[in-house]
This record gives structure tokens, sequence and C-alpha cells, in this order.
């Protein structure tokens, strides 16, 4: 039976929670991405054209947090291996996209390649302790212009675990979609079952927008896919020391890139079931 440790209570839940809700409306964060100052602005967030600072009013938030999933599925290939947030919790997802590995043989470090990610990808589908499987490396060999299906292809060859990707730009976008619809065997098919979930780094603590990822992650929301961002607010670097300090600000930060998704789609499908 899976315990969970408690480690602030309820009453410090909604601290942090109206606490964030002020730096979003007092302090805001910094947007450069045209579309997402676009989609703010129409929403009632005012943005600041000399700053580019946008600012979040709490009413604001507070109604599109409403829009919310209540619960979140990571479709994968095999359906015995979905996976759905809250009720499967806690789902376990690998890290991705480091530039070097131990090479297995030798114990050196090195460039990752394709072949490695195929190697990788058969032996997470068959740990049971892992639940997700986001692209462990980056590939050496992959060329520019096909730089994610490269890594993207062997994934799913070797793997029928939901999978998690990212893409650089619309080109690489369409590409990934393209490999899935094929797979799947039509876009219909793929609609109703989207094995990769997209997944971005929206948010450059502290409190700024990052340009590309948010172009494709408001992409990947006006297409219906389903997709979610990570923040990572780092104690004592680029959040405050303090574990409630990085807690407020990594929740601001949050708050911001969701709900611009909820404004972008409302109740559109992304990973963060269970927020109020």
């Amino acid at each position: 039976m899976t315990q969970f440790a408690t480690l602030l209570t309820q009453e410090q839940v909604e601290r942090v929670h109206q606490a964030s809700l002020q730096i979003l409306e007092e302090v805001g964060l910094l947007v450069r991405n045209a579309k997402a100052k676009e989609y703010l602005r129409a929403h009632g967030c005012p943005v600041d054209s000399e700053t580019e600072i946008a600012k979040f009013p709490s009413a604001i938030v507070e109604e599109y947090c409403k829009y919310y999933p209540s619960k979140f599925t990571f479709h994968a290939r095999d359906p015995q291996y979905d996976k759905t947030l809250p009720d499967d919790s806690p789902v376990i997802v690998t890290a991705s996209s480091a530039p070097n590995m131990l090479d297995p043989v030798t114990g050196q470090e090195r460039r990752a390649f394709s072949d490695d990610i195929a190697r990788i990808a058969r032996l997470i589908n068959d740990l049971p302790g892992y639940d997700v499987f986001s692209i462990s490396t980056l590939a050496e060999d992959a060329p520019l212009d096909r730089f994610t299906i490269t890594r993207l292809y062997p994934t799913i060859k070797n793997c029928v675990k939901p999978i998690r990707c990212s893409a650089i730009n619309q080109q690489d976008a369409e590409q990934i979609l393209q490999l899935a619809m094929l797979v799947a065997g039509s876009e219909a098919a793929y609609r109703e079952r989207p094995f990769i979930t997209h997944h971005y780094c929206p948010i450059v603590s502290p409190l700024t927008f990052d340009f590309d990822s948010t172009e494709m992650l408001i992409y990947f929301t006006e297409q219906g896919w389903p997709s979610f961002g990570t923040v990572v607010p780092n104690g004592g670097m680029s959040s405050p020391l303090t574990l409630l300090g990085t807690l407020t600000q990594g929740n601001a930060e949050f708050l911001a890139w969701s709900v611009l998704m909820q404004m972008v789609r409302p109740g559109c499908r992304w990973c963060a079931p269970g927020r109020p």
C-alpha cells in the first residue's frame, strides 16, 4: 500500500497558494513570446509593451483554474500500460535528453546515439518500475532537420509504454505527429489514443517564459494534443533558499503557464490533475 509523507499542513498549502497569487498579480512574469502575450491580453492580463511584464489578476487565475481536468491519462500503444493520474499515482517517468551517457561495455562517458535509445527503450519497456518513457538521451547521429523523429522512431519501435517527448520547432512537431499517426493507423486512431505526451519547460526561473518552449506548448494545445510543462526553480540560485519560498515561486510559475494553456484551449488535456 502506497503511503505519502505530509510535508505541509493544509493551512500552509493555502498560504503558499495565496502568496503565489500575490506574486502573479503584483510582480508578474517576463513574456517575450508574441502569441503568449496576445492570449494573455485577450483574456484580461495586462502586459506592459515596454518591459514585456505580464501580470495575472488573481480573479482571472482562479477562473481559469476551474478548467483544469480532474484526471489525466498517459496513453500507451498497449492499453495495459495506460496510467491515469491521480488514480494510478505515483507515476514514474524517466529523465530525458542527456547528451552523454556511460558506455555499457567500456564504462567510459561518450556521446549518445539513436541505437542507444533503442536499447534503453527496450529496457524501460521490460522494467515494471517505470511507467512512462521520456526519451532518455539526445542522438549525436540525428540530422538537424529530423532531430526528434530520429530519436522517436527507435523509441516507438522498442517501447509500447506511454512516451513523453518535445519538439524544437513547428516542423519538428509536424514530423512527430505524422510518425505517430502512421504508427496508429490514422489521425482519428491517434486522437483516440495519443501515446505521446508533449513535454516542455515553458518557464525559466525566476518568473520568465521561455520563448521556444512556450511557442511549442501553445502549438500542441491549439491542436488539442496532450501536453504539460515543468518548472524547475533551483533553491538558492533561481529561487529562494527556503523550501516554502521555492514552493511559492514554483507554484506561481506553474499557475502562469497552466492558466495560459487554459486560455488557449479551455479544458485541454494536460498533466496536472487534482489542482483546486
